[in-house]
C-alpha cells in the first residue's frame, strides 16, 4: 500500500509543479538537479480492527529544494501549492485518499511538508478446507410409552 500512495504523492506533484521540477523517492547523495522534490514515507502503522479490518496510518514527508538566491520565499510560494496538491490524491489503483495532518517546516534553506494519509484495509481470510466425507448412522428410538 505504501508504495502505491507514494506513486500517487508523485503523480499528483508532477501534475501540479510539471516536468520542471524533478522528483526523487530515493536518496541520492549526488546527482540530484534543482528544483526537486524528495518524497519519502516516515512512518507506518498497521493497527487491528474488528474481524479482519485494519487501520493503516501512513505518514510522508514532501522535501522541497529550491534554486534561487531567495530560498525561503521561494518555499513559501511552493508550500501553499503543495497543500493544494497533496490533499486530495488518486493512489496507484486510482482511488482517491485524503492528506491529512498537514503541517510544514522550513529546514535550512528547504521546505519539509509532512502529510498523513491514513485508510482502511480487510484482510484476505484463510479459507479452511471442508469436511470431504461425513457418514451419520441413525435411526428413532422405540417412541412408546408403558404406562405402569
Amino acid at each position: 500500500m505504501t508504495n502505491k500512495i507514494l506513486d500517487g504523492i508523485t503523480n499528483a506533484l508532477y501534475v501540479e509543479f510539471g516536468s520542471k521540477y524533478s522528483i526523487y523517492t530515493e536518496d541520492r547523495q549526488q546527482g540530484t538537479e534543482k528544483p526537486c522534490f524528495f518524497v519519502s514515507c516516515v512512518s507506518g502503522s498497521d493497527e487491528r480492527w474488528l474481524g479482519s479490518r485494519r487501520r493503516l496510518e501512513n505518514k510522508f514527508t514532501v522535501q522541497y529544494f529550491p534554486c534561487t538566491d531567495e530560498p525561503e520565499r521561494e518555499c513559501n510560494g511552493i508550500r501553499d501549492r503543495l497543500v493544494s496538491a497533496l490533499e486530495y490524491i488518486k493512489n496507484a489503483d486510482g482511488d482517491l485518499m485524503e492528506g491529512t495532518k498537514i503541517s510544514s517546516e522550513p529546514t535550512e534553506g528547504f521546505l519539509t511538508m509532512f502529510v498523513n494519509y491514513d485508510c482502511y484495509a480487510v484482510q484476505a481470510a484463510q479459507e479452511e478446507p471442508w469436511m470431504e466425507k461425513l457418514n451419520v448412522e441413525g435411526g428413532l428410538k422405540d417412541g412408546s410409552r408403558k404406562n405402569k
